[in-house]
């Protein structure tokens, strides 16, 4: 087992990739669209495309 987890360096890495990913895009979009109004949150979503 001790062999296997140095190679497994590099699976490491890719997780983080997507960690950071999936609390970056979570944490912008919902604190707009709660406090934002139907308008609002279309207008929010046009200015952000």
């Amino acid at each position: 087992r001790p062999p296997p987890k140095p190679p497994d360096e590099g699976n490491p890495q890719p997780p983080v990739l997507p960690s950071s990913s999936f609390n970056s895009p979570p944490s912008r979009p919902p604190p707009k669209p709660p406090p934002c109004s139907s308008l609002f949150c279309k207008n929010d979503f046009e200015v952000l495309a």
